[in-house]
């Protein structure tokens, strides 16, 4: 199925609906999106609900998370072990030469609405970072947070994959310090990946 049709688009996304999750929140689905603000004109973070992993969906009628420009985008979202849901976003600072945070803000049971105040957990402050941090994904594991982030930019041969732990979700954090995966030789462009414990039993990136 089809999240959005052009019928059934939410009217405050102008386009340019952008990096997607879909997650089992509670006892239905949430879709996590990017798209342009009609208002704004920037990216904001939307969200769209359904009883089905295949629809239909409804979009909550207005951004989940919105930012100064230049915006936000690359939501994330995540259940900590103490039953609480969060949302984690990107702000888009490489479009207009600034720095990217990677924030975290607090959920509602049903992943629909914020409670309380973001945080920021990252930016980009190595130099194998480059211009930016983008695309968090969070685990928890053995009582410990683990942040995984891209960085350097998709587009670019330097594109790479860093990590950073925690003992709380919302930080501070400290990051590994190196990245974990990097472009190399025809493997380019490793990012925005998903980690999830495999068949085996052991954690895999994707």
């Amino acid at each position: 199925g089809s999240v959005f049709s052009d019928a059934t688009k939410p009217s405050w996304g102008t386009g340019s609906f952008w990096a997607p999750e879909l997650h089992k929140v509670g006892s239905g689905y949430v879709v996590y999106f990017s798209a342009k603000s009609s208002t704004s004109g920037t990216f904001a973070i939307g969200a769209a609900s359904a009883s089905s992993p295949t629809g239909p969906y409804t979009d909550i009628g207005q951004p989940l998370i919105t930012e100064p420009s230049p915006g936000a985008i690359d939501a994330h979202y995540f259940r900590a072990s103490t039953g609480k849901h969060y949302v984690l976003w990107k702000i888009d600072g490489n479009a207009v030469g600034q720095s990217t945070p990677i924030k975290i803000q607090e959920l509602a049971a049903d992943g629909l609405s914020v409670v309380g105040n973001a945080t920021t957990l990252i930016t980009n402050t190595a130099s194998w970072e480059g211009a930016l941090v983008e695309g968090p994904w969070m685990v928890e594991h053995g009582g410990e947070f683990f942040l995984f982030y891209s960085t350097n930019g998709y587009a670019s041969s330097s594109y790479a994959i860093g990590v950073a732990k925690s003992n709380s979700p919302t930080g501070p954090f400290t990051k590994k310090g190196s990245p974990i995966l990097v472009s190399k030789g025809a493997w380019a462009g490793p990012g925005h990946g998903s980690v999830l414990p495999g068949p085996s039993g052991d954690w895999v990136h994707i």
